[in-house]
């Protein structure tokens, strides 16, 4: 069987990996998955140069990933996924396909890491071999296999060290020059708008969510007989001392300004409809019944550059390292050959 080499054959999660795959090879999950991976062979008879092509999963470059690692990995991620019952071939097809995509990327990374001559950070692997020693310090098993399994995991940790450092260089873009900014502020100018919002005053009359029909009927009583009075001239500040159970009694109902959208869906939609000065009637909430008096509505509004260029500026980065990523690893993926075995996927 072709396998990488040491430092390749386990970038993922070396530890679990030990255990995962004496796991499969004693189940029967391991077993259909093989068997499916050789259905198609089985069925028409494939000779036995063509069943040979099997004993691989990729081939990315120079480096070969054996179907171990993969049926590892699947397993593992398929017990972290769908670990609530059966799982819809549909999604299991596409989680295959994902996979499969991880792992080729991780290799291709590891490969463009080394051709850069990036090192390990031995402070980084040293910290989480410890973090591993640790963790692991009162398992039976890990202690009587302990030099093995260490040796794998500090393999991993190797190669992760490799990828993110590799990434953070990548990454690294040149500083967004102002006119870029600039112009990435007039394209994008919904990211740099202020909602509406909304100034309220509120009486809450709090009802237990538990309660029965006949507590919530009785609130909303009593919310209709104060809503009546401050029509009728009395002061709702007062009354919300009085009456109210929200936080905001003391104050007198005072909730300042709020952005549209941060009230549930009924007091939303009643604010939306009520005019400056407006007393509405009872509305129910999920902590009981209110009454609001909408005091100011200040429309949305695209906020001047001048008090938002860092963040206009600080999300460009983001946007530019996140395309330097991605181009990184179209161009890795195009200028690499890669041999999947589609029958396991």
């Amino acid at each position: 069987m072709l396998l990488l080499p040491d430092n390749l054959a386990h970038f993922f999660s070396a530890t679990l990996r030990f255990f995962a795959i004496s796991l499969l090879l004693a189940t029967a999950n391991y077993s259909a998955i093989v068997a499916a991976a050789d259905v198609s062979s089985a069925k028409t008879g494939a000779s036995a140069e063509k069943k040979a092509t099997l004993n691989y999963f990729a081939k990315v470059g120079t480096d070969t990933i054996s179907l171990d690692e993969y049926y590892e990995q699947l397993q593992a991620g398929m017990k972290e996924k769908f670990f609530h019952g059966k799982i819809p071939e549909k999604e299991l097809k596409q989680f295959r396909r994902d996979l499969a995509t991880q792992i080729v990327n991780k290799v291709l990374y590891v490969q463009e890491a080394k051709r850069r001559g990036i090192v390990p950070d031995k402070v980084d692997v040293e910290n989480h071999v410890k973090n591993l020693e640790r963790k692991k310090k009162k398992d039976a098993y890990w202690q009587e296999h302990k030099d093995q399994l260490l040796k794998k995991a500090r393999n991993g940790f190797v190669l992760d060290s490799l990828v993110k450092q590799l990434e953070s260089a990548v990454r690294r873009v040149v500083e967004p020059r102002n006119p870029d900014v600039q112009n990435y502020y007039k394209s994008n100018e919904e990211k740099f708008t202020a909602p509406e919002r909304v100034k309220v005053h509120m009486i809450m009359l709090k009802v237990d969510p538990s309660a029965g029909g006949e507590s919530w009927d009785e609130a909303a009583k009593i919310a209709g007989e104060i809503s009546k009075k401050i029509r009728q001239g009395e002061n709702f500040e007062e009354l919300a001392r009085i009456h109210s159970g929200d936080d905001t009694a003391a104050s007198g109902g005072d909730m300042g300004y709020i952005h549209k959208g941060m009230m549930g869906g009924n007091a939303a939609e009643v604010l939306d409809k009520m005019k400056i000065g407006q007393v509405s009637e009872p509305v129910y909430l999920l902590e009981g019944v209110a009454i609001f008096r909408l005091d100011d509505r200040e429309v949305a509004r695209v906020n001047e550059l001048p008090r938002v260029e860092g963040p206009a500026k600080e999300l460009l980065r983001k946007e530019m390292a996140d395309k330097a990523w991605k181009d990184l690893t179209e161009s890795l993926r195009k200028n690499t050959e890669i041999v999947l075995n589609e029958s396991v996927l």
